[in-house]
């Protein structure tokens, strides 16, 4: 069995113009070598008054010894927040406030979670 806790107090999130980028660590508490897939979600308050509660996107497979800890990256690319207006039949961003969560794997309850003020 693999153990990977997320050290949240090390994630940060930088603005580019292109994209923001999400870096973190993770770490293998348990007593084996192993792979695991993190997964890096947003939300929105305003998604979820749409009925969208988080979009995957992205995730990493990364392959951790035990007792180490790794840095993953992702970069979320700006067009992830965007939503299908259907009043104006195109893409835009509907939110100004999102939530980036990471999760070692899908089952985890616990997060690293900042948010992210669109400008």
């Amino acid at each position: 069995e693999i153990r990977l806790s997320l050290v949240g107090s090390e994630m940060c999130i930088r603005d580019r113009n292109d994209s923001i980028c999400v870096t973190t660590q993770i770490s293998n508490n348990g007593q084996y070598d192993g792979e695991e897939v993190v997964q890096c979600y947003v939300s929105s308050p305003e998604w979820e008054k749409e009925g969208l509660k988080e979009k995957l996107v992205d995730f990493k497979r990364i392959f951790i010894k035990k007792g180490e800890t790794k840095s993953v990256n992702f970069n979320i690319s700006k067009n992830d927040l965007l939503r299908w207006d259907s009043n104006n039949k195109g893409w835009r961003t509907t939110a100004n406030k999102y939530k980036v969560s990471v999760v070692a794997h899908s089952a985890m309850d616990n997060s690293s979670t900042f948010s992210y003020n669109k400008k």
